[in-house]
C-alpha cells in the first residue's frame, strides 16, 4: 500500500489548467507533495500540451522517461478522465508496469455490461503482477504526516498526527471530505485525536477494505480505525484480519455500515455496483470479532474521539457532574436506555463531597454542581468534585458538563493532571450551550479531552466501549 500512500514517482492522466476542474485539482495537490519532499518524479501524460502549470507533459506513457528514483518503475498513475478515456490509459499503465493506478474517474465505460467486462478484464491483466488498482470513483488518499493527497480537491489546510491518531477508510469521497471538514469545524475542532491516514477506495475493482484495513493495523501511529463500507467485498479475509487484530494488535475498529434496508441495498448498488449484502451477517461477524458498529457519521467520528485515547472501559459504571439539574435527569434517563450504570455515591464519597455544599443541598449521583458553584466558584467546585470521583474507585467513566462560559468555567490544567492521574477513567466533555464552544473544544482538544456535541449520544457511545471491552477481555482471559 505504500505505493498509494507514499509514492514516489507519479504520472498523471487528465491534468488541466482549467481551475475549475477535478484535473486542476489534483496537480495541485501532486506539486505541492512532490515539491515539499524534492521530489522530481512528477509526470504528466497530455495529448496536446508542452506543460501545464511548470509540469512537463509527454504524449503518451512510453514518452515518459525511466524515473530520477532509481528505479524502471512508476509508484502511481493517477487518472482523472473522461469515463470513456479511462480502459485505454489503464492497460497502457499496465503494459509499463505501473505499481498503482488510481482511478478518480466515475467508472470504467457508461454501460453497466461493459464496465463489468473491463473490470474481469483489469482483474486477469494483473492476476500474479506486483499491480494493484484503486477505484474506480474514488479520490484516493490523505497522509497528513506527508501533506499528501489525491483529491479533486485541492488542500492547503492539512489535518495533523498527534500523540494518539486514526485512520479512516471509506467507500465513498464524499464520507472522507466530510470527514475532513468536520475535523476543522466546530465539532471536530476539539478532538483529542490526530490522524494518520485517510482513504476512500470507490468500487473496489482491486484494493478493498481488507487491504487497507491491514495497513492501518500494521501502522504504528494509527490506535484506532473508523471504516464506511456500503459493502464488504472479502468476508472471510475481512473476519480473519478481525480475529488477528483481536489477538494481536488489539485496535479499535468502529464501521457505520451502509445498506441496511432493501431501499438502502438498491442504492448501494447504483452507488458503487456493488452488493450490500445482509446486514445480519455483518451484526454477526461484530459481535464475534470485536467490531463496534456504529450508525451515523457522527457517531463515527465522535466514538473515535473516544476509543483513540480510552480504547477499553473497565466496567460499565458511570459518574455525571453536571452544572445543571436537567443534565442529572437526562442522563439518568440515557443511562437507563442504554445500559449504563449509574451508582448512589456511598456514604464515604458524600461525607467528603459535604464540606463542599451548602447544608441544604443533596448530594447524588448524577451530581448537580450548581450549589457548590455558588459556594466556591466554578472552577474550585468542579475540581473538589472531579478529584473525589476519580479517586473513589466507585466509577470507570465521567462525564463532566457545563455551559461553555466564563461563570461555569473549567480548571483545564487540574482536568488534564487528574486524568494523567487515573489514565484509564475516560472523562468526557459535554457543553450544554454557551458562546466559546468553540474557544473551550479548542482548549479540550489542547488536553487531549474528548468532547461529544451530543449528550445522548454519549452513553450509546459508552454502551458501545463497553461491549467491545467485554469481547476483548474474554480474549485476554
Amino acid at each position: 500500500m505504500e505505493r498509494f500512500f507514499h509514492p514516489r514517482s507519479i504520472v498523471l492522466f487528465g491534468a488541466s489548467s482549467n481551475t475549475r476542474k477535478g484535473g486542476y485539482q489534483v496537480l495541485q495537490n501532486f506539486k505541492q507533495y512532490m515539491e515539499r519532499h524534492g521530489q522530481s518524479d512528477f509526470f504528466i501524460v497530455h495529448p496536446r500540451e508542452e506543460t501545464i502549470d511548470g509540469v512537463r507533459c509527454y504524449r503518451t506513457l512510453d514518452d515518459v522517461p525511466a524515473n530520477a528514483n532509481g528505479t524502471a518503475h512508476i509508484d502511481l498513475a493517477a487518472i482523472v478522465l473522461p469515463v470513456g478515456e479511462v480502459m485505454p490509459v489503464v492497460r497502457k499503465c499496465i503494459g509499463r508496469g505501473v505499481r498503482g493506478i488510481l482511478i478518480e474517474s466515475g467508472a470504467l465505460s457508461t454501460d453497466t455490461a461493459e464496465a463489468a467486462a473491463f473490470a474481469l478484464e483489469i482483474k486477469e491483466l494483473i492476476r500474479g503482477r506486483d499491480i494493484r488498482i484503486v477505484g474506480p470513483n474514488s479520490i484516493g488518499f490523505n497522509v497528513p504526516d506527508l501533506r499528501y493527497c489525491t483529491p479533486i480537491k485541492y488542500y492547503s489546510e492539512f489535518l495533523e498526527s498527534r500523540e494518539r491518531n486514526v485512520s479512516i477508510v471509506g467507500q465513498s469521497g464524499l464520507f472522507v471530505t466530510g470527514f475532513v471538514e468536520w475535523f476543522f469545524d466546530v465539532a471536530g475542532h476539539g478532538q483529542p485525536f490526530g490522524v494518520s491516514n485517510l482513504a476512500a477506495i470507490g468500487n473496489k475493482i482491486d484494493v478493498n477494505e481488507c487491504d487497507l484495513l491491514e495497513y492501518y493495523l500494521d501502522d504504528p501511529k494509527t490506535h484506532a480505525i473508523g471504516m464506511y463500507l456500503e459493502d464488504i467485498r472479502d468476508g472471510a479475509r475481512f473476519k480473519e484480519i478481525l480475529k488477528k487484530n483481536m489477538q494481536v494488535h488489539r485496535k479499535p475498529i468502529a464501521l457505520l455500515k451502509a445498506g441496511k434496508s432493501e431501499g438502502g441495498k438498491r442504492a448501494v448498488s447504483s452507488h458503487t455496483g456493488s452488493l450490500a449484502g445482509s446486514f445480519h451477517v455483518v451484526e454477526a461477524v461484530a459481535r464475534q470479532y470485536g467490531l463496534i458498529l456504529v450508525e451515523t457519521y457522527e457517531e463515527l467520528f465522535e466514538i473515535l474521539a473516544i476509543l483513540c485515547r480510552y480504547p477499553t472501559l473497565r466496567s460499565d459504571r458511570v459518574g455525571v457532574i453536571s452544572v445543571s439539574g436537567s443534565g442529572c435527569v437526562l442522563s439518568s434517563d440515557f443511562a437507563e436506555k442504554f445500559g449504563m450504570e449509574l451508582p448512589e455515591l456511598p456514604p464515604a464519597m458524600v461525607e467528603r463531597l459535604r464540606p463542599f455544599f451548602p447544608d441544604w443541598a443533596p448530594i447524588h449521583n448524577p451530581i448537580d454542581t450548581w450549589a457548590s458553584v455558588e459556594k466556591l466558584g466554578p472552577q474550585e467546585s468542579f475540581n473538589r468534585i472531579l478529584e473525589v470521583y476519580m479517586e473513589s474507585g466507585e466509577y470507570d467513566s465521567i462525564v463532566l458538563m457545563t455551559i461553555s462560559s466564563p461563570f461555569a468555567g473549567f480548571d483545564w490544567e487540574f482536568i488534564s493532571r487528574m486524568q494523567r492521574r487515573h489514565p484509564h477513567i475516560p472523562v468526557i466533555i459535554h457543553f450544554f450551550g454557551g458562546q466559546s464552544i468553540l474557544e473551550h473544544s479548542a482548549i479540550a482538544k489542547k488536553y487531549q479531552l474528548p468532547v461529544v456535541p451530543n449528550f445522548e449520544h454519549i452513553f450509546k457511545l459508552l454502551r458501545l466501549v463497553w461491549d467491545y471491552s467485554k469481547r476483548m477481555k474474554s480474549v485476554g482471559d
